[in-house]
């Protein structure tokens, strides 16, 4: 077996959190969302939690872009249990093992980003992985996007990238609103839904 995919087989860890999944909740401006984010969160979990990221200029990205909070919090007070997940199964869910034959790629082939993972996992941290979105599926939504490009937003978001006023009130457009949670977990890989929330 690969020998990254062995260590990140091994030591990986995963817990949905389906009680969090479907919730919403009101959020008043970007700048208090990780704050109330975390405090409507804390409430429902029995462990400690504080921000780890990402930073405020990639956060205003995907919530301009997409209407996407996608989060990550420390958590103290935790053990693992045994009906964690882990291993090639969770992989292969992940998107990390394309297929079984992937259990024997040659020695040093990381197609999908495994290495990352892999030193995820090394740092033996716990965290909160939350997905919240704004908007949920309407990018899944031919004639919602359709109608992004004929009014023009499509063009200003790209152009925010560039213009720190234009991307502000971008992201303002989405507040105060509501939110719904449409993934949570608790992992020792930040990294762990690369493949399953790519949205960039």
């Amino acid at each position: 077996m690969n020998t990254f995919l062995r260590r990140a087989s091994k030591g990986i860890r995963y817990r949905p959190l389906p009680d969090l999944v479907s919730q919403t909740f009101h959020l008043q401006d970007f700048d208090s969302a990780t704050e109330a984010i975390m405090a409507w969160t804390s409430a429902r979990l029995p462990w400690s939690l504080e921000f780890r990221g990402p930073e405020t200029k990639f956060r205003q990205f995907s919530i301009a872009k997409y209407g996407i909070l996608d989060l990550t919090y420390s958590v103290a007070g935790i053990e693992w249990m045994h009906e964690d997940q882990g291993g090639i199964s969770l992989l292969t869910e992940m998107g990390f093992v394309q297929s079984p034959t992937e259990s024997f790629l040659p020695e040093g082939e990381d197609p999908t980003c495994l290495t990352e993972l892999e030193e995820d996992v090394a740092r033996n941290e716990v965290l909160l992985r939350l997905f919240i979105e704004n908007k949920p599926k309407e990018f899944d939504d031919p004639e919602y996007v359709r109608g992004l490009v004929l009014d023009g937003r499509v063009q200003r978001i790209m152009k925010a990238s560039a213009d720190g006023d234009v991307l502000r009130r971008l992201v303002d457009e989405h507040f105060p609103g509501y939110f719904i949670v449409s993934d949570a977990c608790i992992t020792n890989a930040d990294f762990i839904w690369f493949h399953k929330h790519f949205y960039w």
